[in-house]
Parts: C-alpha cells; sequence; structure tokens
C-alpha cells in the first residue's frame, strides 16, 4: 500500500508480481500453519496476496472500513485476535459469509487452477454481440472467487464480475455492440493459476525444494487414471 500510495498503482502491483513465489510457498506449507513460521515468506507474501485479492473482490471503501476498524475497534487493539475474527469483519464489511472464501487460501497449498474459455456469438443486437463465459475450477478443495471479466466492444470496455464458488460456472452477457475481446483479470487483483493442459504421462513430476532444507517438501505425482 506505501507503494501504491508513494509511486502509484503501477508499482503497487509490480511489487505484487515480484513477491509471488509460489514453489516457495508451497515448500513452507499452508499460511494457517507454515513451516518455518519466521522467516517463512508465506505468511507475509502470500498473505499480502489474499488481502490483495480481498480488496478486489470487496472495493476500496468497504476494504479500508475493514482495515481501520480492524486496527481501532472493539477489544483487538492491544489484544490477541483470531483468523475467525478477521473473517467475521470482514464478512460484517461485504455483507456476505467470507469463510468460503479465506479459508482455502489459508489451509491449502495450491491456488485455484482456472480454465477459462469463452464463446461469442449472435445475441440480441447481431452478429458478435452475446459472449458465454465458461469457467472451471481443476483443483480439489474449491475456492469463492470474483474474476474481473474485461469485455472490450468496438467502442467501450466494461468490467463485468464472475463469481464461482462451484466446479463449473457459465454465464452469459448482451452487449450493444461488436465484442473484440475478453480477459479474465488482467490486472491480476485474484490469486489464480490458469491451468494448464492435462499432463500426457504419468510419475513423479516436481520435488521441491531439492535437495531439502527440512520442513515441508512438495511432492508433484501424476496419475493415468483414478
Amino acid at each position: 500500500l506505501w507503494y501504491e500510495h508513494s509511486l502509484g498503482q503501477e508499482a503497487y502491483f509490480e511489487l505484487l508480481a515480484d513477491y509471488r513465489h509460489e514453489d516457495e510457498w508451497a515448500s513452507e506449507g499452508p499460511v494457517y500453519d507454515p513451516v518455518p513460521v519466521f522467516p517463512g515468506r508465506v505468511i507475509y507474501d502470500k498473505g499480502a496476496w489474499i488481502l490483495h485479492t480481498l480488496r478486489g473482490r470487496m472495493g476500496d471503501g468497504p476494504f479500508f472500513g475493514i482495515l481501520q476498524e480492524w486496527a481501532s475497534a472493539g477489544d483487538r487493539p492491544h489484544e490477541t485476535v483470531i483468523t475467525q475474527e478477521l473473517i467475521d469483519l470482514a464478512s460484517a464489511w461485504a455483507g456476505e459469509p467470507l469463510d468460503d472464501f479465506f479459508w482455502p487460501y489459508l489451509e491449502e497449498i495450491y491456488l485455484p487452477q482456472i480454465v477459462f474459455d469463452y464463446e461469442i456469438g449472435e445475441g440480441l443486437a447481431g452478429e458478435d454481440t452475446k459472449l458465454t463465459v465458461n469457467l472451471r475450477q481443476n483443483q480439489t478443495r474449491l475456492f469463492d472467487n470474483v474474476y474481473p471479466l474485461v469485455v472490450t466492444t468496438s467502442s467501450s470496455v466494461t468490467t463485468e464480475r464472475v463469481s464461482q464458488d462451484t466446479r463449473n460456472k457459465s454465464v452469459d452477457y448482451e452487449y450493444p455492440e461488436a465484442i473484440t475481446q475478453v480477459e479474465l483479470d488482467p490486472e491480476q487483483w485474484v490469486l489464480w493459476n490458469e491451468a494448464g493442459p492435462e499432463p500426457e504421462t504419468s510419475g513423479l513430476e516436481l520435488v521441491y525444494p531439492n535437495p531439502s532444507r527440512g520442513g515441508y517438501v512438495v511432492f508433484r505425482y501424476s496419475l493415468a487414471q483414478t
């Protein structure tokens, strides 16, 4: 936030990108129970990314309201807190339960693996004015996220918000003009990865770190059939 305040939002996004080291995060375990606790990067860098994703989901007004109330109100100043208290406060400001947003990020070492595709077809306003968006989560545990979808037409740019807390999500949009470009979360407000193609071979694909420094070791293993 200080980078954004002093250098602008572009510097803010660049700093977040520099702090995204997913293999290192995974080697230290989940945010909720990392090894080691200090000086582990997962609690700082992935933790910051979770709050960044929350900010993108809620908008600046509610997000900064949470920060102000968290630091100054209730019984929190100069006392101890638990994770659920932050989740409950954020849920109150958001007007929706956020447990399914927070806990997968806190308890799992993987991120949402999203398959994104879309179709442009004939809509109410003519050719290329209807958009069908399909999202699929490929990881085991489902995440609850809201993804910005930036749609460009011949004369305007619109940002839709696609919520997904199920395995598959499909949604249709109509526009008054022909669609020329469709992008999912181009500014990277959400902590996610685009799912790659299914592996063609089975066996051990990754051991990280190698050699091990102790603590968590991550194995990636593909099965030819489940």
